[in-house]
């Protein structure tokens, strides 16, 4: 960085109104001393900018997330370059703001002299301020920050990690969109997007508003350390496989219930509502949000987690037994189950215990039962779904979905053997995501052949960020052998990412991104508002 004072290649630009150049320099920067050279003398077209802030530092807080191109409090200064062998000494910039693209912008002002400017009616006049523009970060949209996460011994020689995307508050599951936007659902404040490439988050969906009544139609939940606090909120996403024609999107999340259900007791603690939602976009913007399933019963935890599509079309709802465990293989209750949902929020006729008679009936949506808490979802490329689900004091487990089969909850949980079973642990690790990873040699990060069909597990942890085994939370690796029903987890997990112990944050969300890297979601309730993060796993240089 420029106040580092260290070598490294910078890009600069120059923002002013009309006519001033930008976006055609670099340099280096050595010593604290930035030398200038113009490569090209492309000027912009006229464009009016607003009129100048009062407070430029309070403006472009104002503004967060801006990008060079499009930054307004600064659009009406003006820079006259210097030669290419002119210099120019970066000192403490009065202003440093975060571009879109995930950079680190540092603007030096010079004293402003009076000019008269032609061409604008007699007797005008007007302010030209010099400003350098500096990105920080060359080469690479990616945040190239210090991250106290890091990758095994066993693999830190072949793999590197690096902070994507920051700024985030409590994110929990993440998908990308077909343009390599990175969509992230944050627990309580809606669905945040990540610029291609990496950055500062923008709001794609809110979780307040007009626009926001399906997503948070009463009481969003608060996180509550101590309450399965992580889960009471805004949890999967999905992106339609017709995303570039319909632009649909898909969130599961939980909200309070009012008014509140006096008679549930303890046995069916109903105190909250879990949905499926579908969003369109518009303008970079997630719009007109249309509920497709409503109503799922659900309690401080245990509620609606995963939501993931499958080859079919049909998508998939993680539905957790809302701590009413008789429930779970009750087919005329929605909770303790797998659904299987049309995307235009019909039940598909094919599903195990459809009845044409009640096409709207619980039963008509149930794909499988007897789950516990069942979280993240993974879907292999012939169809086979697996499920990570949290036992109660033992016996976490990692699941095969099977229509209409039972995962045990509550009559044979912890037994040897539970239906569907592929591995558990215990102590508990309160895995919270999973994903097979389909090597692919043509992205520029893929992991290679070594590593197809590979699962990789997050597992959550204790509140405190340590596991009741003493392990830090994780990223695991486990191998797998055989495919469809045959699907087996061939040898025990392996660790493949570890966190620092610092209370409250903890892995939560994982994907493959369509350049081979994986992303993990760090969500952190001790850090506060914006200390959430998106990791980037890749091989190394």
């Amino acid at each position: 960085m420029v106040g580092d004072g260290g070598p490294g290649q910078v890009h600069f630009g120059v923002l002013g109104r009309a006519d001033a150049d930008r976006g055609a320099l670099e340099g280096k920067v050595r010593d604290g001393r930035v030398t200038l050279f113009d490569h090209d003398a492309h000027r912009s077209t006229e464009r009016p900018g607003p009129p100048h802030p009062k407070s430029p530092e309070r403006a472009c807080t104002a503004h967060g997330s801006i990008s060079l191109a499009t930054i307004g409090c600064h659009r009406d200064l003006v820079e006259r370059l210097p030669p290419a062998d002119g210099s120019a000494r970066v000192r403490e910039a009065s202003i440093c703001f975060t571009s879109a693209s995930g950079g680190l912008y540092c603007a030096a002002m010079r004293r402003a002299a009076t000019k008269e400017r032609r061409g604008h009616g007699s007797g005008s006049r007007w302010q030209v301020a010099s400003m350098l523009v500096v990105l920080s970060i060359a080469g690479s949209s990616c945040k190239q920050e210090e991250t106290e996460w890091k990758v095994a011994a066993d693999f830190a020689s072949v793999f590197k990690i690096e902070v994507y995307a920051d700024g985030l508050t409590n994110p929990t599951f993440l998908k990308f969109l077909p343009d390599g936007r990175l969509l992230v659902s944050e627990l309580n404040d809606g669905i945040a997007v990540i610029p291609a490439g990496g950055g500062h988050p923008q709001r794609w969906a809110a979780a307040t508003g007009p626009e926001a009544d399906p997503l948070n139609p009463d009481d969003f939940p608060v996180s509550r350390p101590g309450n399965g606090s992580f889960q009471s909120g805004l949890m999967g996403l999905a992106v339609d496989p017709d995303f570039g024609s319909n632009a649909f999107v898909y969130a599961a999340h939980n909200y309070d219930r009012t008014p509140p259900c006096k008679a549930c007791g303890a046995v069916n603690p109903y105190t909250k509502w879990g949905r499926l939602t579908r969003f369109t976009e518009v303008d970079g913007v997630g719009t007109m949000p249309t509920v497709l399933l409503d109503r799922a019963p659900a309690a401080d935890a245990h509620q609606v987690q995963d939501v993931a599509l499958l080859p079919d079309g049909t998508l998939l709802l993680a539905v957790g037994d809302a701590w009413a465990r008789d429930d779970a293989p009750d087919l005329d209750r929605l909770n303790g189950k797998v659904l299987r949902i049309n995307r235009d929020g019909t039940a598909p006729e094919d599903n195990p215990f459809f009845d044409p008679r009640s096409p709207d009936a619980p039963r008509s949506y149930v794909y499988s039962t007897g789950h516990r808490n069942p979280v993240g979802f993974a879907v292999t490329p012939e169809g086979s779904v697996l499920v990570v689900e949290n036992g109660p004091i033992a016996d976490d487990e990692l699941n095969l979905v099977t229509p209409g089969g039972y995962s045990g909850w509550p009559s044979t949980w912890i037994a040897a053997g539970d239906p569907g079973e592929l591995y558990s642990w215990t102590p508990i690790v309160s895995p919270t995501a999973v994903v097979m990873y389909v090597s692919d040699p043509g992205r520029p990060a893929d992991f290679g052949s070594a590593f197809d069909r590979v699962l990789f597990v997050v597992t959550f942890g204790s509140e405190t960020g340590l596991q009741s085994s003493g392990d830090n939370k994780k990223l695991l690796l486990m191998n797998t052998r055989g495919t469809g029903e045959a699907l087996s987890v061939d040898g025990p997990p392996r660790h493949f990412l570890a966190g620092p112990p610092i209370a409250g944050e903890q892995p939560l969300g994982v994907v493959v991104g369509p350049d081979g890297a994986l992303y993990v979601t760090v969500i952190n309730f001790a850090g506060g508002p914006g200390t959430g993060r998106v990791h980037r796993i890749s091989p190394a240089d």
